[in-house]
């Protein structure tokens, strides 16, 4: 492949004492960018100029490594990044004044406080703004109100017991959670309801992210795999529908590389592909998606040589055709889609 098709570079940021850790996420929001950088912990970047970045807020880690990252207002007009540790759980980092990021208060599944979270969704619950949060080693979901994210509330959990398998990622839309529950494949769960389990869909790989959008007038999950054969299927989300919860459709690069995270917006999905960079896909005939557009950010060149590096999260500003790439070589990049 070429390096891109329907997609240019316009800037990348990669400062000189950012250390090498694996960039998990972004999301961009007045004109900043909160870029989380694995072991190395959070940084702020001013990208209100998309052709110059610019380095402006940190915070550490401490041995301990950040996994996701998602924004939350409070009162008075407060910003919080909400940041996924897999050894502290949820910080809520006061990021109103992004150049003096400050974790006012930590949250976890459980109430261990050395109870680490890999991912979190923002949605409603009860008809208040609440983080989904999954650890990435339990069968365990946690609801918590963050009406204010300074002092965050647990209001339900779903737990599959010690046994299960472990919840990865998820997308939650209107209080209904789409857990990737890896070897358990994809739930589709209510946790406001007695019995919370409404359906289940078998991936039959390691079922790792998924996004729920609507393609030629059908509900629709685009679900990734992670790992060796792994790849995009598209699952039929209608309830009402005879194929609910079955794969109507499936896409791949190649075998040896996988999605990491997945959004999507109306029939286009948009996948954080590690070695493959960015891909976008056209869901207008879901049984059937078809790439439009890539970017290979990821080079040999570049390689630390383990097997899951590259584009890691992505963000989007489809009003100005922009997408915000957290990417583990090369830093913080902004792509401009060209493609129709």
């Amino acid at each position: 492949e070429d390096e891109a098709e329907g997609m240019e570079l316009v800037s990348e940021l990669h400062g000189e004492d950012w250390p090498a850790a694996f960039a998990a996420n972004v999301r961009v929001k007045d004109g900043i960018a909160y870029f989380v950088h694995g072991t190395d912990g959070l940084r702020i970047l001013d990208v209100s100029d998309i052709e110059a970045p610019l380095d402006i807020g940190f915070l550490a880690a401490e041995s301990d490594c950040f996994n996701d990252i998602k924004l939350a207002a409070g009162p008075g007009d407060r910003l919080y990044a909400l940041s996924a540790s897999d050894a502290r759980g949820v910080l809520s980092i006061d990021v109103t004044d992004p150049t003096a990021p400050t974790i006012v208060t930590a949250f976890t599944p459980t109430g261990n406080p050395q109870h680490g979270v890999h991912t979190i969704f923002i949605d409603t619950f009860a008809g208040a703004p609440a983080a989904f949060i999954v650890d990435g080693y339990s069968g365990l979901m946690a609801v918590f109100d963050i009406s204010d994210p300074a002092v965050p509330v647990r209001v339900a959990e779903y737990d599959r017991g010690p046994e299960a398998p472990a919840f990865h990622d998820l997308y939650v839309e209107g209080g209904i959670a789409y857990i990737n529950a890896t070897w358990d494949g994809m739930l589709v769960v209510d946790a406001s309801q007695p019995e919370p389990l409404l359906a289940s869909f078998a991936s039959g790989d390691y079922s790792h992210s998924n996004w729920v959008t609507t393609a030629a007038g059908r509900k629709v999950s685009v679900h990734g795999g992670e790992g060796f054969d792994a790849h995009i299927q598209i699952v039929d989300a209608d309830p009402a529908s005879p194929t609910y919860m079955e794969a109507i459709g499936e896409w791949q690069s190649r075998r040896e590389v996988s999605v990491h995270n997945v959004m999507a917006v109306g029939e286009r999905a948009y996948l954080a592909h590690y070695e493959d960079g960015v891909r976008i896909l056209d869901l207008s005939d879901p049984t059937a998606p078809e790439q439009v557009a890539y970017f290979n950010s990821w080079s040999p060149a570049l390689s630390d040589g383990s097997y899951l590096q590259g584009v890691g999260g992505i963000d989007l500003d489809l009003e100005r055709n922009l997408i915000f790439v957290a990417d583990s070589q090369r830093g913080l990049m902004i792509l401009r889609i060209t493609a129709d």
